[in-house]
């Protein structure tokens, strides 16, 4: 969704560019950079639906797009984690220049969560150099050694490599059941009050296996994940940077997306979600069909207070559920920090999912 795109992109202001910062001055000049319009990108567009196995790959004349997947996964001995794995591609302009002199910034973030604790790691990288990328054909997404590779234009089924100190992660995925267009055949405002509009394609079912190394240890990993993928030119700022998103997957079979976009005095700007069936279909739930609340309160690290239980209710399909985080320390610190982490579903319907928090 374009708020979490804002939340990257001012990432960018500590890290996207080829020497480390020397002063404020420079900072302003990166951040000026991004948050104002330079060159002219094209925009997404109700009268031009998302196209697959194509609209898979890179958009480099759109703006900015990221690659995302979240998964809830198990080990031989039944304990739980969660992987949050990110790419984003941001332009600083329409040039066409490559090399050094390519526009194309990356950035990416490996988020691992066990009972017991959360490890977050980010890193920053230009495009041009072979140092970070995206390619359609093979479907391959990398920065430096974290690698996505695919077999052809698909990005699944796909095996996933990302090492970080003691940690070492290789995960192969299946060849996703189905695939969602969000929206209008892919396409969707976000916040229609800024004439904000998105490219949103997803595989909210993805089954996972793979191994974890943590130093001399080794565990064998299965589960579930929700693969998104989005694209756009908007132009964003702080006032954008507050939401909670739901991605979840409920025990009937059904997927299950609530997101809810906040002002900066905590009042609702747009919400929306997605009911998604067995067989792919989805069901579009506006500001009338469901109801988001907070039902309890959690220390999320270094004593920040954040609302980490919630109850969705979606009445017309029976669905009145509770979700509970992992644990409460899943604060990712950050350039910019953010609550990220594994949750488990209660109620008329169980389940697991992620859970995003920002601007708390």
């Amino acid at each position: 969704m374009r708020v979490f795109i804002a939340l990257i992109l001012s990432f960018c202001l500590v890290g996207c560019f080829d020497e480390e910062p020397k002063s404020a001055l420079q900072l302003l000049k990166i951040q000026t950079q991004m948050s104002t319009p330079t060159g002219n990108f094209e925009q997404p567009s109700a009268d031009r639906p998302v196209q697959l196995p194509f609209d898979h790959g890179p958009h480099f004349d759109y703006r900015h797009e990221w690659w995302s997947l979240h998964a809830n996964l198990v080990d031989e001995q039944g304990n739980h984690y969660g992987l949050r794995w990110l790419l984003l591609r941001y332009n600083l302009n329409d040039s066409q220049k490559k090399g050094w002199a390519t526009p194309h910034l990356y950035i990416s973030h490996f988020i691992l969560t066990d009972e017991d604790e959360m490890v977050a790691f980010e890193r920053f990288a230009r495009g041009g150099i072979g140092q970070s990328g995206s390619l359609r054909s093979p479907f391959t997404l990398w920065i430096d050694d974290w690698q996505w590779q695919g077999e052809d234009e698909m990005p699944l089924p796909a095996t996933l490599n990302l090492k970080e100190k003691q940690y070492q992660l290789s995960l192969e995925m299946d060849k996703a059941p189905f695939w969602v267009a969000f929206g209008d055949h892919g396409y969707m405002q976000t916040d229609p009050q800024a004439g904000h509009h998105i490219y949103w394609v997803g595989a909210p079912k993805v089954h996972i296996q793979g191994q974890l190394k943590e130093g001399n240890k080794t565990f064998t990993l299965t589960g579930m994940g929700w693969f998104d993928h989005q694209w756009s030119s908007n132009k964003f700022n702080d006032k954008q940077l507050n939401w909670e998103r739901f991605s979840l997957h409920l025990s009937d079979g059904r997927e299950l997306l609530i997101a809810r976009l906040r002002d900066n005095i905590g009042r609702t700007k747009h919400q929306f979600g997605f009911l998604i069936e067995p067989n792919g279909k989805q069901i579009a739930l506006n500001k009338g069909d469901f109801q988001l609340k907070a039902e309890g309160i959690g220390v999320a690290g270094v004593g920040k207070r954040l609302p980490l239980i919630w109850r969705i209710r979606v009445p017309e399909y029976q669905i009145d559920i509770r979700t509970d985080p992992l644990h409460d320390r899943q604060w990712s610190h950050f350039s910019i920090p953010f609550w990220d982490g594994p949750v488990f579903v209660t109620g008329s319907h169980t389940g697991k999912g992620f859970m995003e928090l920002t601007g708390y």
